[in-house]
């Protein structure tokens, strides 16, 4: 994004020319501000003030001063100042401890605001805004006079800076040598002249010559020739100017937050991780739905399953319900199994059909050579069938006992317990 430094040179608001300099480039040259629009989309400006709009000064103030400046020097300075000082807007520099002095400046707010909002109005984002006498590389014992655009620009030291006409230039100087603060300037020692012809030179030379200021303290003069407007005044990037030069976007005019600017080199991956994650986000809850509708699904089809087995009693867990019963009856590493001792025990009932089976239940043995204990309810026309049936059962090598035998109408019911020994 390009850097620029411009100044606004007519006061045409339809067709407002400005001079500008191109920081990346160096290349410099004026224009309208539709035509650096169109060739600068959305540049960083540097918006430089003429020193008559805009005047700069130093005022001393008091260690316990400091950090009420910005309240308190606006109305020091509103003693000299023939309007409002409501209608200006004041800027200051940062305070230069060593001096005890604060540099500042001020503008009628009316005409900054429009100089900005015409430049913003066109895209541009104006960073800082600074006088240009106060951009004058000016100390106190070497003061500069710069002449462009039949405007002379006068520095006496960092901070200290007026404007006016070339014809105006006597009675600059003569107010400077007489004003009071006069008292605390140090004669300097060299003024420089800087004009862009060597014949503006010769004049600004013999003018201040024989002026007051020059007569009372005989300075060296000292010719600069500019090769441009923008000579001695624009630094590398406005990041270079002085902590000291007061940048007039503060306070009520300070620089917004561009959040377009931000949004536009982001949104691109934003709008992508957005779409990411949206997507991941609609993934993640459509596989959850479909999981769950599975899980179910799955549910019913075993707890159908287990009701097949079992129609009655109590569902707590099908799945680990039936892996129980399944354990029971095939039996496992650590003892019987169901089927073993039926297979041993239905022979023996089918060839005794006066005794029948009334209930089974069965626990697992605890050692692979047990095969477990079978719990039969029988029952049979008398004990005596009863008894047989349980002799015969350990002449197998099983162990039967009958037991709780009781009379129910005409029949005989005991429970026999068989527990399998080695077969």
């Amino acid at each position: 994004m390009a850097d620029l430094w411009v100044r606004q040179i007519n006061d045409e608001s339809d067709q407002a020319s400005y001079r500008w300099y191109d920081c990346d480039s160096g290349e410099q040259g004026r224009s309208t501000l539709p035509a650096m629009a169109e060739r600068w989309p959305e540049a960083t400006l540097t918006l430089l003030i003429a020193g008559a709009d805009c005047p700069g000064r130093r005022l001393p103030f008091k260690p316990e001063e400091k950090r009420h400046l910005a309240r308190l020097l606006p109305f020091e300075l509103e003693a000299g100042l023939a309007q409002d000082i409501t209608g200006l807007h004041v800027a200051l520099g940062s305070p230069m401890q060593a001096e005890m002095e604060v540099a500042l400046c001020y503008i009628d707010r009316r005409r900054l605001s429009e100089q900005i909002n015409a430049l913003e109005a066109a895209g541009f984002d104006v960073r800082h805004c600074y006088s240009e006498p106060l951009l004058l590389q000016a100390t106190a014992s070497d003061w500069v006079l710069r002449l462009t655009d039949n405007q002379i620009d006068v520095s006496w030291g960092a901070g200290a800076a007026a404007s006016v006409d070339l014809s105006m230039l006597n009675v600059l100087l003569d107010a400077i040598l007489h004003a009071p603060a006069a008292a605390r300037l140090t004669p300097p020692q060299s003024l420089q002249l800087q004009a862009p012809a060597q014949q503006d030179l010769d004049m600004l030379s013999a003018q201040l010559t024989a002026s007051a200021l020059g007569q009372t303290w005989q300075p060296e003069l000292v010719h600069v020739l500019l090769k441009s407007a923008w000579d001695g005044i624009c630094p590398d990037s406005a990041d270079k100017v002085s902590p000291f030069i007061p940048d007039l976007r503060q306070g009520d005019f300070a620089r917004p937050v561009r959040w377009q600017k931000i949004w536009r080199p982001v949104r691109l991956p934003l709008i992508a991780a957005g779409l990411a994650a949206l997507t991941f986000a609609s993934v993640t809850l459509l596989e959850t739905q479909l999981n769950n509708q599975r899980f179910r699904s799955l549910q019913q089809d075993i707890e159908l399953a287990y009701r097949e087995v079992v129609p009655a009693g109590v569902l707590v867990d099908a799945e680990q319900q039936l892996r129980a019963q399944l354990r029971q009856l095939r039996g496992d590493t650590g003892g019987g199994s169901v089927l073993a001792l039926l297979d041993r025990l239905a022979p023996q009932l089918v060839e005794n059909p006066r005794v029948s089976i009334n209930r089974l239940g069965f626990n697992g043995g605890n050692s692979p050579t047990d095969l477990g204990e079978l719990q039969l309810s029988i029952d049979a026309a008398s004990n005596t069938d009863i008894l047989q049936f349980s002799e015969q059962l350990n002449s197998m090598g099983l162990q039967a006992r009958a037991q709780n035998m009781m009379q129910s109408g005409d029949r005989q019911q005991a429970s026999l317990i068989v527990t399998g020994g080695t077969p």
